[in-house]
């Protein structure tokens, strides 16, 4: 009887992990099977176990309903950390121990409902990797069927063996891709530019 806001239901495959870096600490990862079978299950991050379940509940095959789709859960993403050097994370002490209290004497209410802001607020101060834990992911095929009824692809993440030379990687996949589609309706961007990005604010605040 609990209900959630996400903004971030991704239909993958089975090397998701590998690329983007996510490992399964419960349960297991989504296979090729599921996506051929077009399986309804999926992967959570923690965020979504901990709003969704009590601590002492078994997560792995419950389900749970996302936009009238019922999905089982097979695999929850391990937690990820990572200090946000703009916004330094207070101490959680306290706070941790009002939520155990406060679990203890209080039901759980029934239809809870928190935004995109309200998780930020409650998982992300501090922490410039919250985002990772705030994802539901679901075989690629059962995005397009189950979800969208379509076949297009809305992103491609190409991890690279070896960085060097990126520049010159990028403008070979762009003239391939160009080549491919017959026209440059796409845009390629790098984990360099974020980190770029990452370093030019990170200064300004310094300053």
């Amino acid at each position: 009887n609990r209900a959630l806001y996400v903004n971030r239901l991704i239909g993958v495959t089975p090397s998701f992990g590998r690329v983007e870096q996510y490992e399964v600490q419960e349960g297991r990862d989504l296979s090729l099977f599921d996506d051929w079978s077009l399986a309804r299950v999926c992967v959570i991050g923690t965020i979504i176990k901990d709003e969704l379940f009590e601590e002492y509940e078994e997560v792995i095959g419950e389900k749970i309903e996302v936009e009238g789709v019922t999905l089982t859960i097979v695999g929850i993403f391990n937690n990820y950390k990572m200090s946000d050097p703009l916004r330094p994370q207070k101490s959680q002490t306290e706070k941790k121990k009002t939520g155990r209290i406060e679990k203890a004497v209080k039901a759980p209410q029934n239809n809870i409902r928190t935004s995109r802001r309200g998780f930020w607020r409650k998982y992300g101060l501090g922490n410039v990797l919250w985002y990772k834990n705030y994802i539901i992911c679901v075989p690629f095929s059962t995005l397009q069927m189950a979800y969208r009824g379509d076949k297009y692809i809305d992103t491609v993440n190409i991890l690279l063996k070896n960085p060097d030379n990126l520049t010159e990687k990028v403008e070979d996949m762009s003239t391939t891709l160009k080549k491919t589609r017959g026209a440059e309706d796409f845009e390629i961007t790098t984990a360099a530019e974020n980190y770029e990005m990452m370093n030019k604010q990170i200064n300004i605040f310094n300053m």
